[in-house]
């Protein structure tokens, strides 16, 4: 069984306020998504895909720092984060397996997916 590692970085980060997306905010001198993709390409898991969509040419220039990384469009986005996870989902192999970590308080917004 194959199991991917997916970085859904396609939200805006509204609930931060910040005229930044969320992905492109820096920590200690770095993007957040950058951050996110070292913990997913250090993870060994494979595929490692990148879900962008706000900002996404953005995103995806941060991404070209890490070979291997599978970028997937997210065109439904603003719809919510199930629409991110669908878009990983849809671009991976029928027999690969994704545990989904959130940001999020609840993880009601999974269910619509």
């Amino acid at each position: 069984m194959t199991v991917a590692a997916v970085v859904l970085a396609a939200g805006r980060g509204s609930r931060l306020a910040s005229p930044v997306a969320k992905p492109l905010l820096e920590f200690r001198g770095r993007p957040l998504v950058a951050w996110a993709l070292d913990a997913a390409v250090g993870s060994g898991l494979h595929p490692v895909v990148l879900v962008v969509g706000h900002e996404g040419d953005a995103v995806m220039r941060v991404a070209t720092g890490f070979p291997g990384v599978t970028i997937v469009p997210a065109p439904t986005w603003a719809d919510g984060i199930s629409q991110s996870l669908r878009a990983a989902l849809e671009a991976l192999a029928s027999d690969v397996t994704v545990d989904a970590v959130s940001d999020r308080r609840t993880s009601g917004s999974f269910g619509r997916v």
